[in-house]
């Protein structure tokens, strides 16, 4: 297992990833809420690089994605403070 940085190329796996985590939450939380397009996970993916106060780090087993993990740092980054918005580990992606 391996954790690290999401880095660009990582995408067109954490779309999947973003897709599967937005369906489990819907369960929970029993309600409908509209899906965002592709285009649009892909505006919100790339704005994640746009400031260093963004955090996506992806686990990566197997040279798969199963999971990430995305926050932000909160105030100046020196204080070492922030929160966690979305935690996943997909249980699809581990071996069978």
């Amino acid at each position: 297992m391996i954790i690290r940085k999401a880095k660009k190329r990582d995408f067109e796996a954490y779309y999947k990833l973003k897709k599967e985590e937005e369906k489990e939450y819907h369960q929970i939380i029993n309600e409908k809420v509209p899906f965002l397009s592709k285009k649009e996970y892909k505006k919100d993916f790339d704005n994640i690089f746009s400031s260093n106060k963004n955090l996506l780090i992806v686990i990566e087993e197997n040279l798969l994605l199963a999971g990430f993990l995305y926050g932000q740092m909160q105030g100046r980054k020196e204080k070492g403070k922030g929160n966690i918005e979305v935690i996943f580990i997909s249980c699809l992606s581990s071996p069978r």
